[in-house]
């Protein structure tokens, strides 16, 4: 068993193996990437057009990604410093804090 683990590992190090490789996850990071900023801008879409919104509605209005999946997005955005919610849970709502950045999105 172990002389064929080695025999697949040599095999992916192999030059044009390892230059698959090395491509496959560039794509895979840039695809990730897009990604992320596509979900980030249907976060933030909501919150444009109402600062009161609640993770909840935000989900209703996506209709593909759950509370949870809400919840995630927002915290992340909050850790990287871009989005702020300001006041309670009820009858708070939430700041951009890098508009220009994330308006530039939506437009394109």
């Amino acid at each position: 068993m172990y002389s064929e683990d080695l025999t697949v590992l040599f095999e992916i190090l192999r030059p044009q193996n390892f230059r698959n490789v090395q491509s496959n996850l560039k794509t895979t990071q840039k695809t990730t990437q897009k990604t992320t900023q596509k979900t980030t801008q249907k976060i933030i879409d909501p919150i444009l057009e109402n600062p009161q919104i609640s993770r909840k509605e935000i989900s209703v209005m996506l209709g593909d990604m759950s509370e949870d999946g809400v919840k995630y997005h927002l915290t992340k955005l909050q850790k990287e410093k871009k989005l702020k919610r300001i006041g309670a849970a009820k009858g708070g709502y939430w700041k951009i804090l890098i508009p220009n950045q994330l308006k530039k999105t939506k437009e394109k």
